[in-house]
């Protein structure tokens, strides 16, 4: 897993409460050239009927789930999750990736005896990492 810094970010979205994760800066070894997939996974959650962020249960199991697969994606410089965003009765974890084949491999593999989990897989390409760079923006952050 690769090891750095991350930023918060607080706000609103249409009058809703949005948390942004994101990475500083992502690792040497990832490049838009080399790592030109970009990886949705999003997970659906009841939430707080007001608020729409997610229960102390519901957390604990992205929680979990962001624990299992993260070191199987990022293992190898294979993926590089970017950001991490919980608004609306959603989180959805960016990543961008080197190819969808073993990525999908390695997301099988990780998730082998879990069952079925509330989550959805989208793969896109995005080799200008036009994802990444809304993020930077939605945040005010550099890039």
């Amino acid at each position: 897993m690769i090891v750095d810094t991350w930023f918060l970010s607080e706000g609103k979205i249409d009058e809703l409460p949005a948390l942004i994760r994101g990475r500083e800066m992502l690792p040497a070894a990832v490049s838009p050239s080399s790592h030109a997939k970009l990886l949705r996974i999003s997970w659906d959650y009841e939430g707080d009927p007001v608020t729409r962020m997610p229960s102390e249960a519901d957390a604990r199991e992205m929680g979990e789930f962001e624990e299992l697969i993260l070191p199987v994606l990022e293992q190898d410089n294979m993926c590089a999750l970017f950001a991490v965003v919980t608004y609306d009765g959603q989180r959805l974890w960016q990543f961008y990736c080197r190819d969808k084949a073993s990525t999908q491999a390695a997301i099988s593999q990780a998730l082998g005896a879990q069952g079925d989990l509330p989550i959805d897989l989208e793969m896109d390409d995005d080799p200008e990492w036009t994802a990444l760079s809304r993020i930077l923006e939605d945040t005010d952050r550099p890039h």
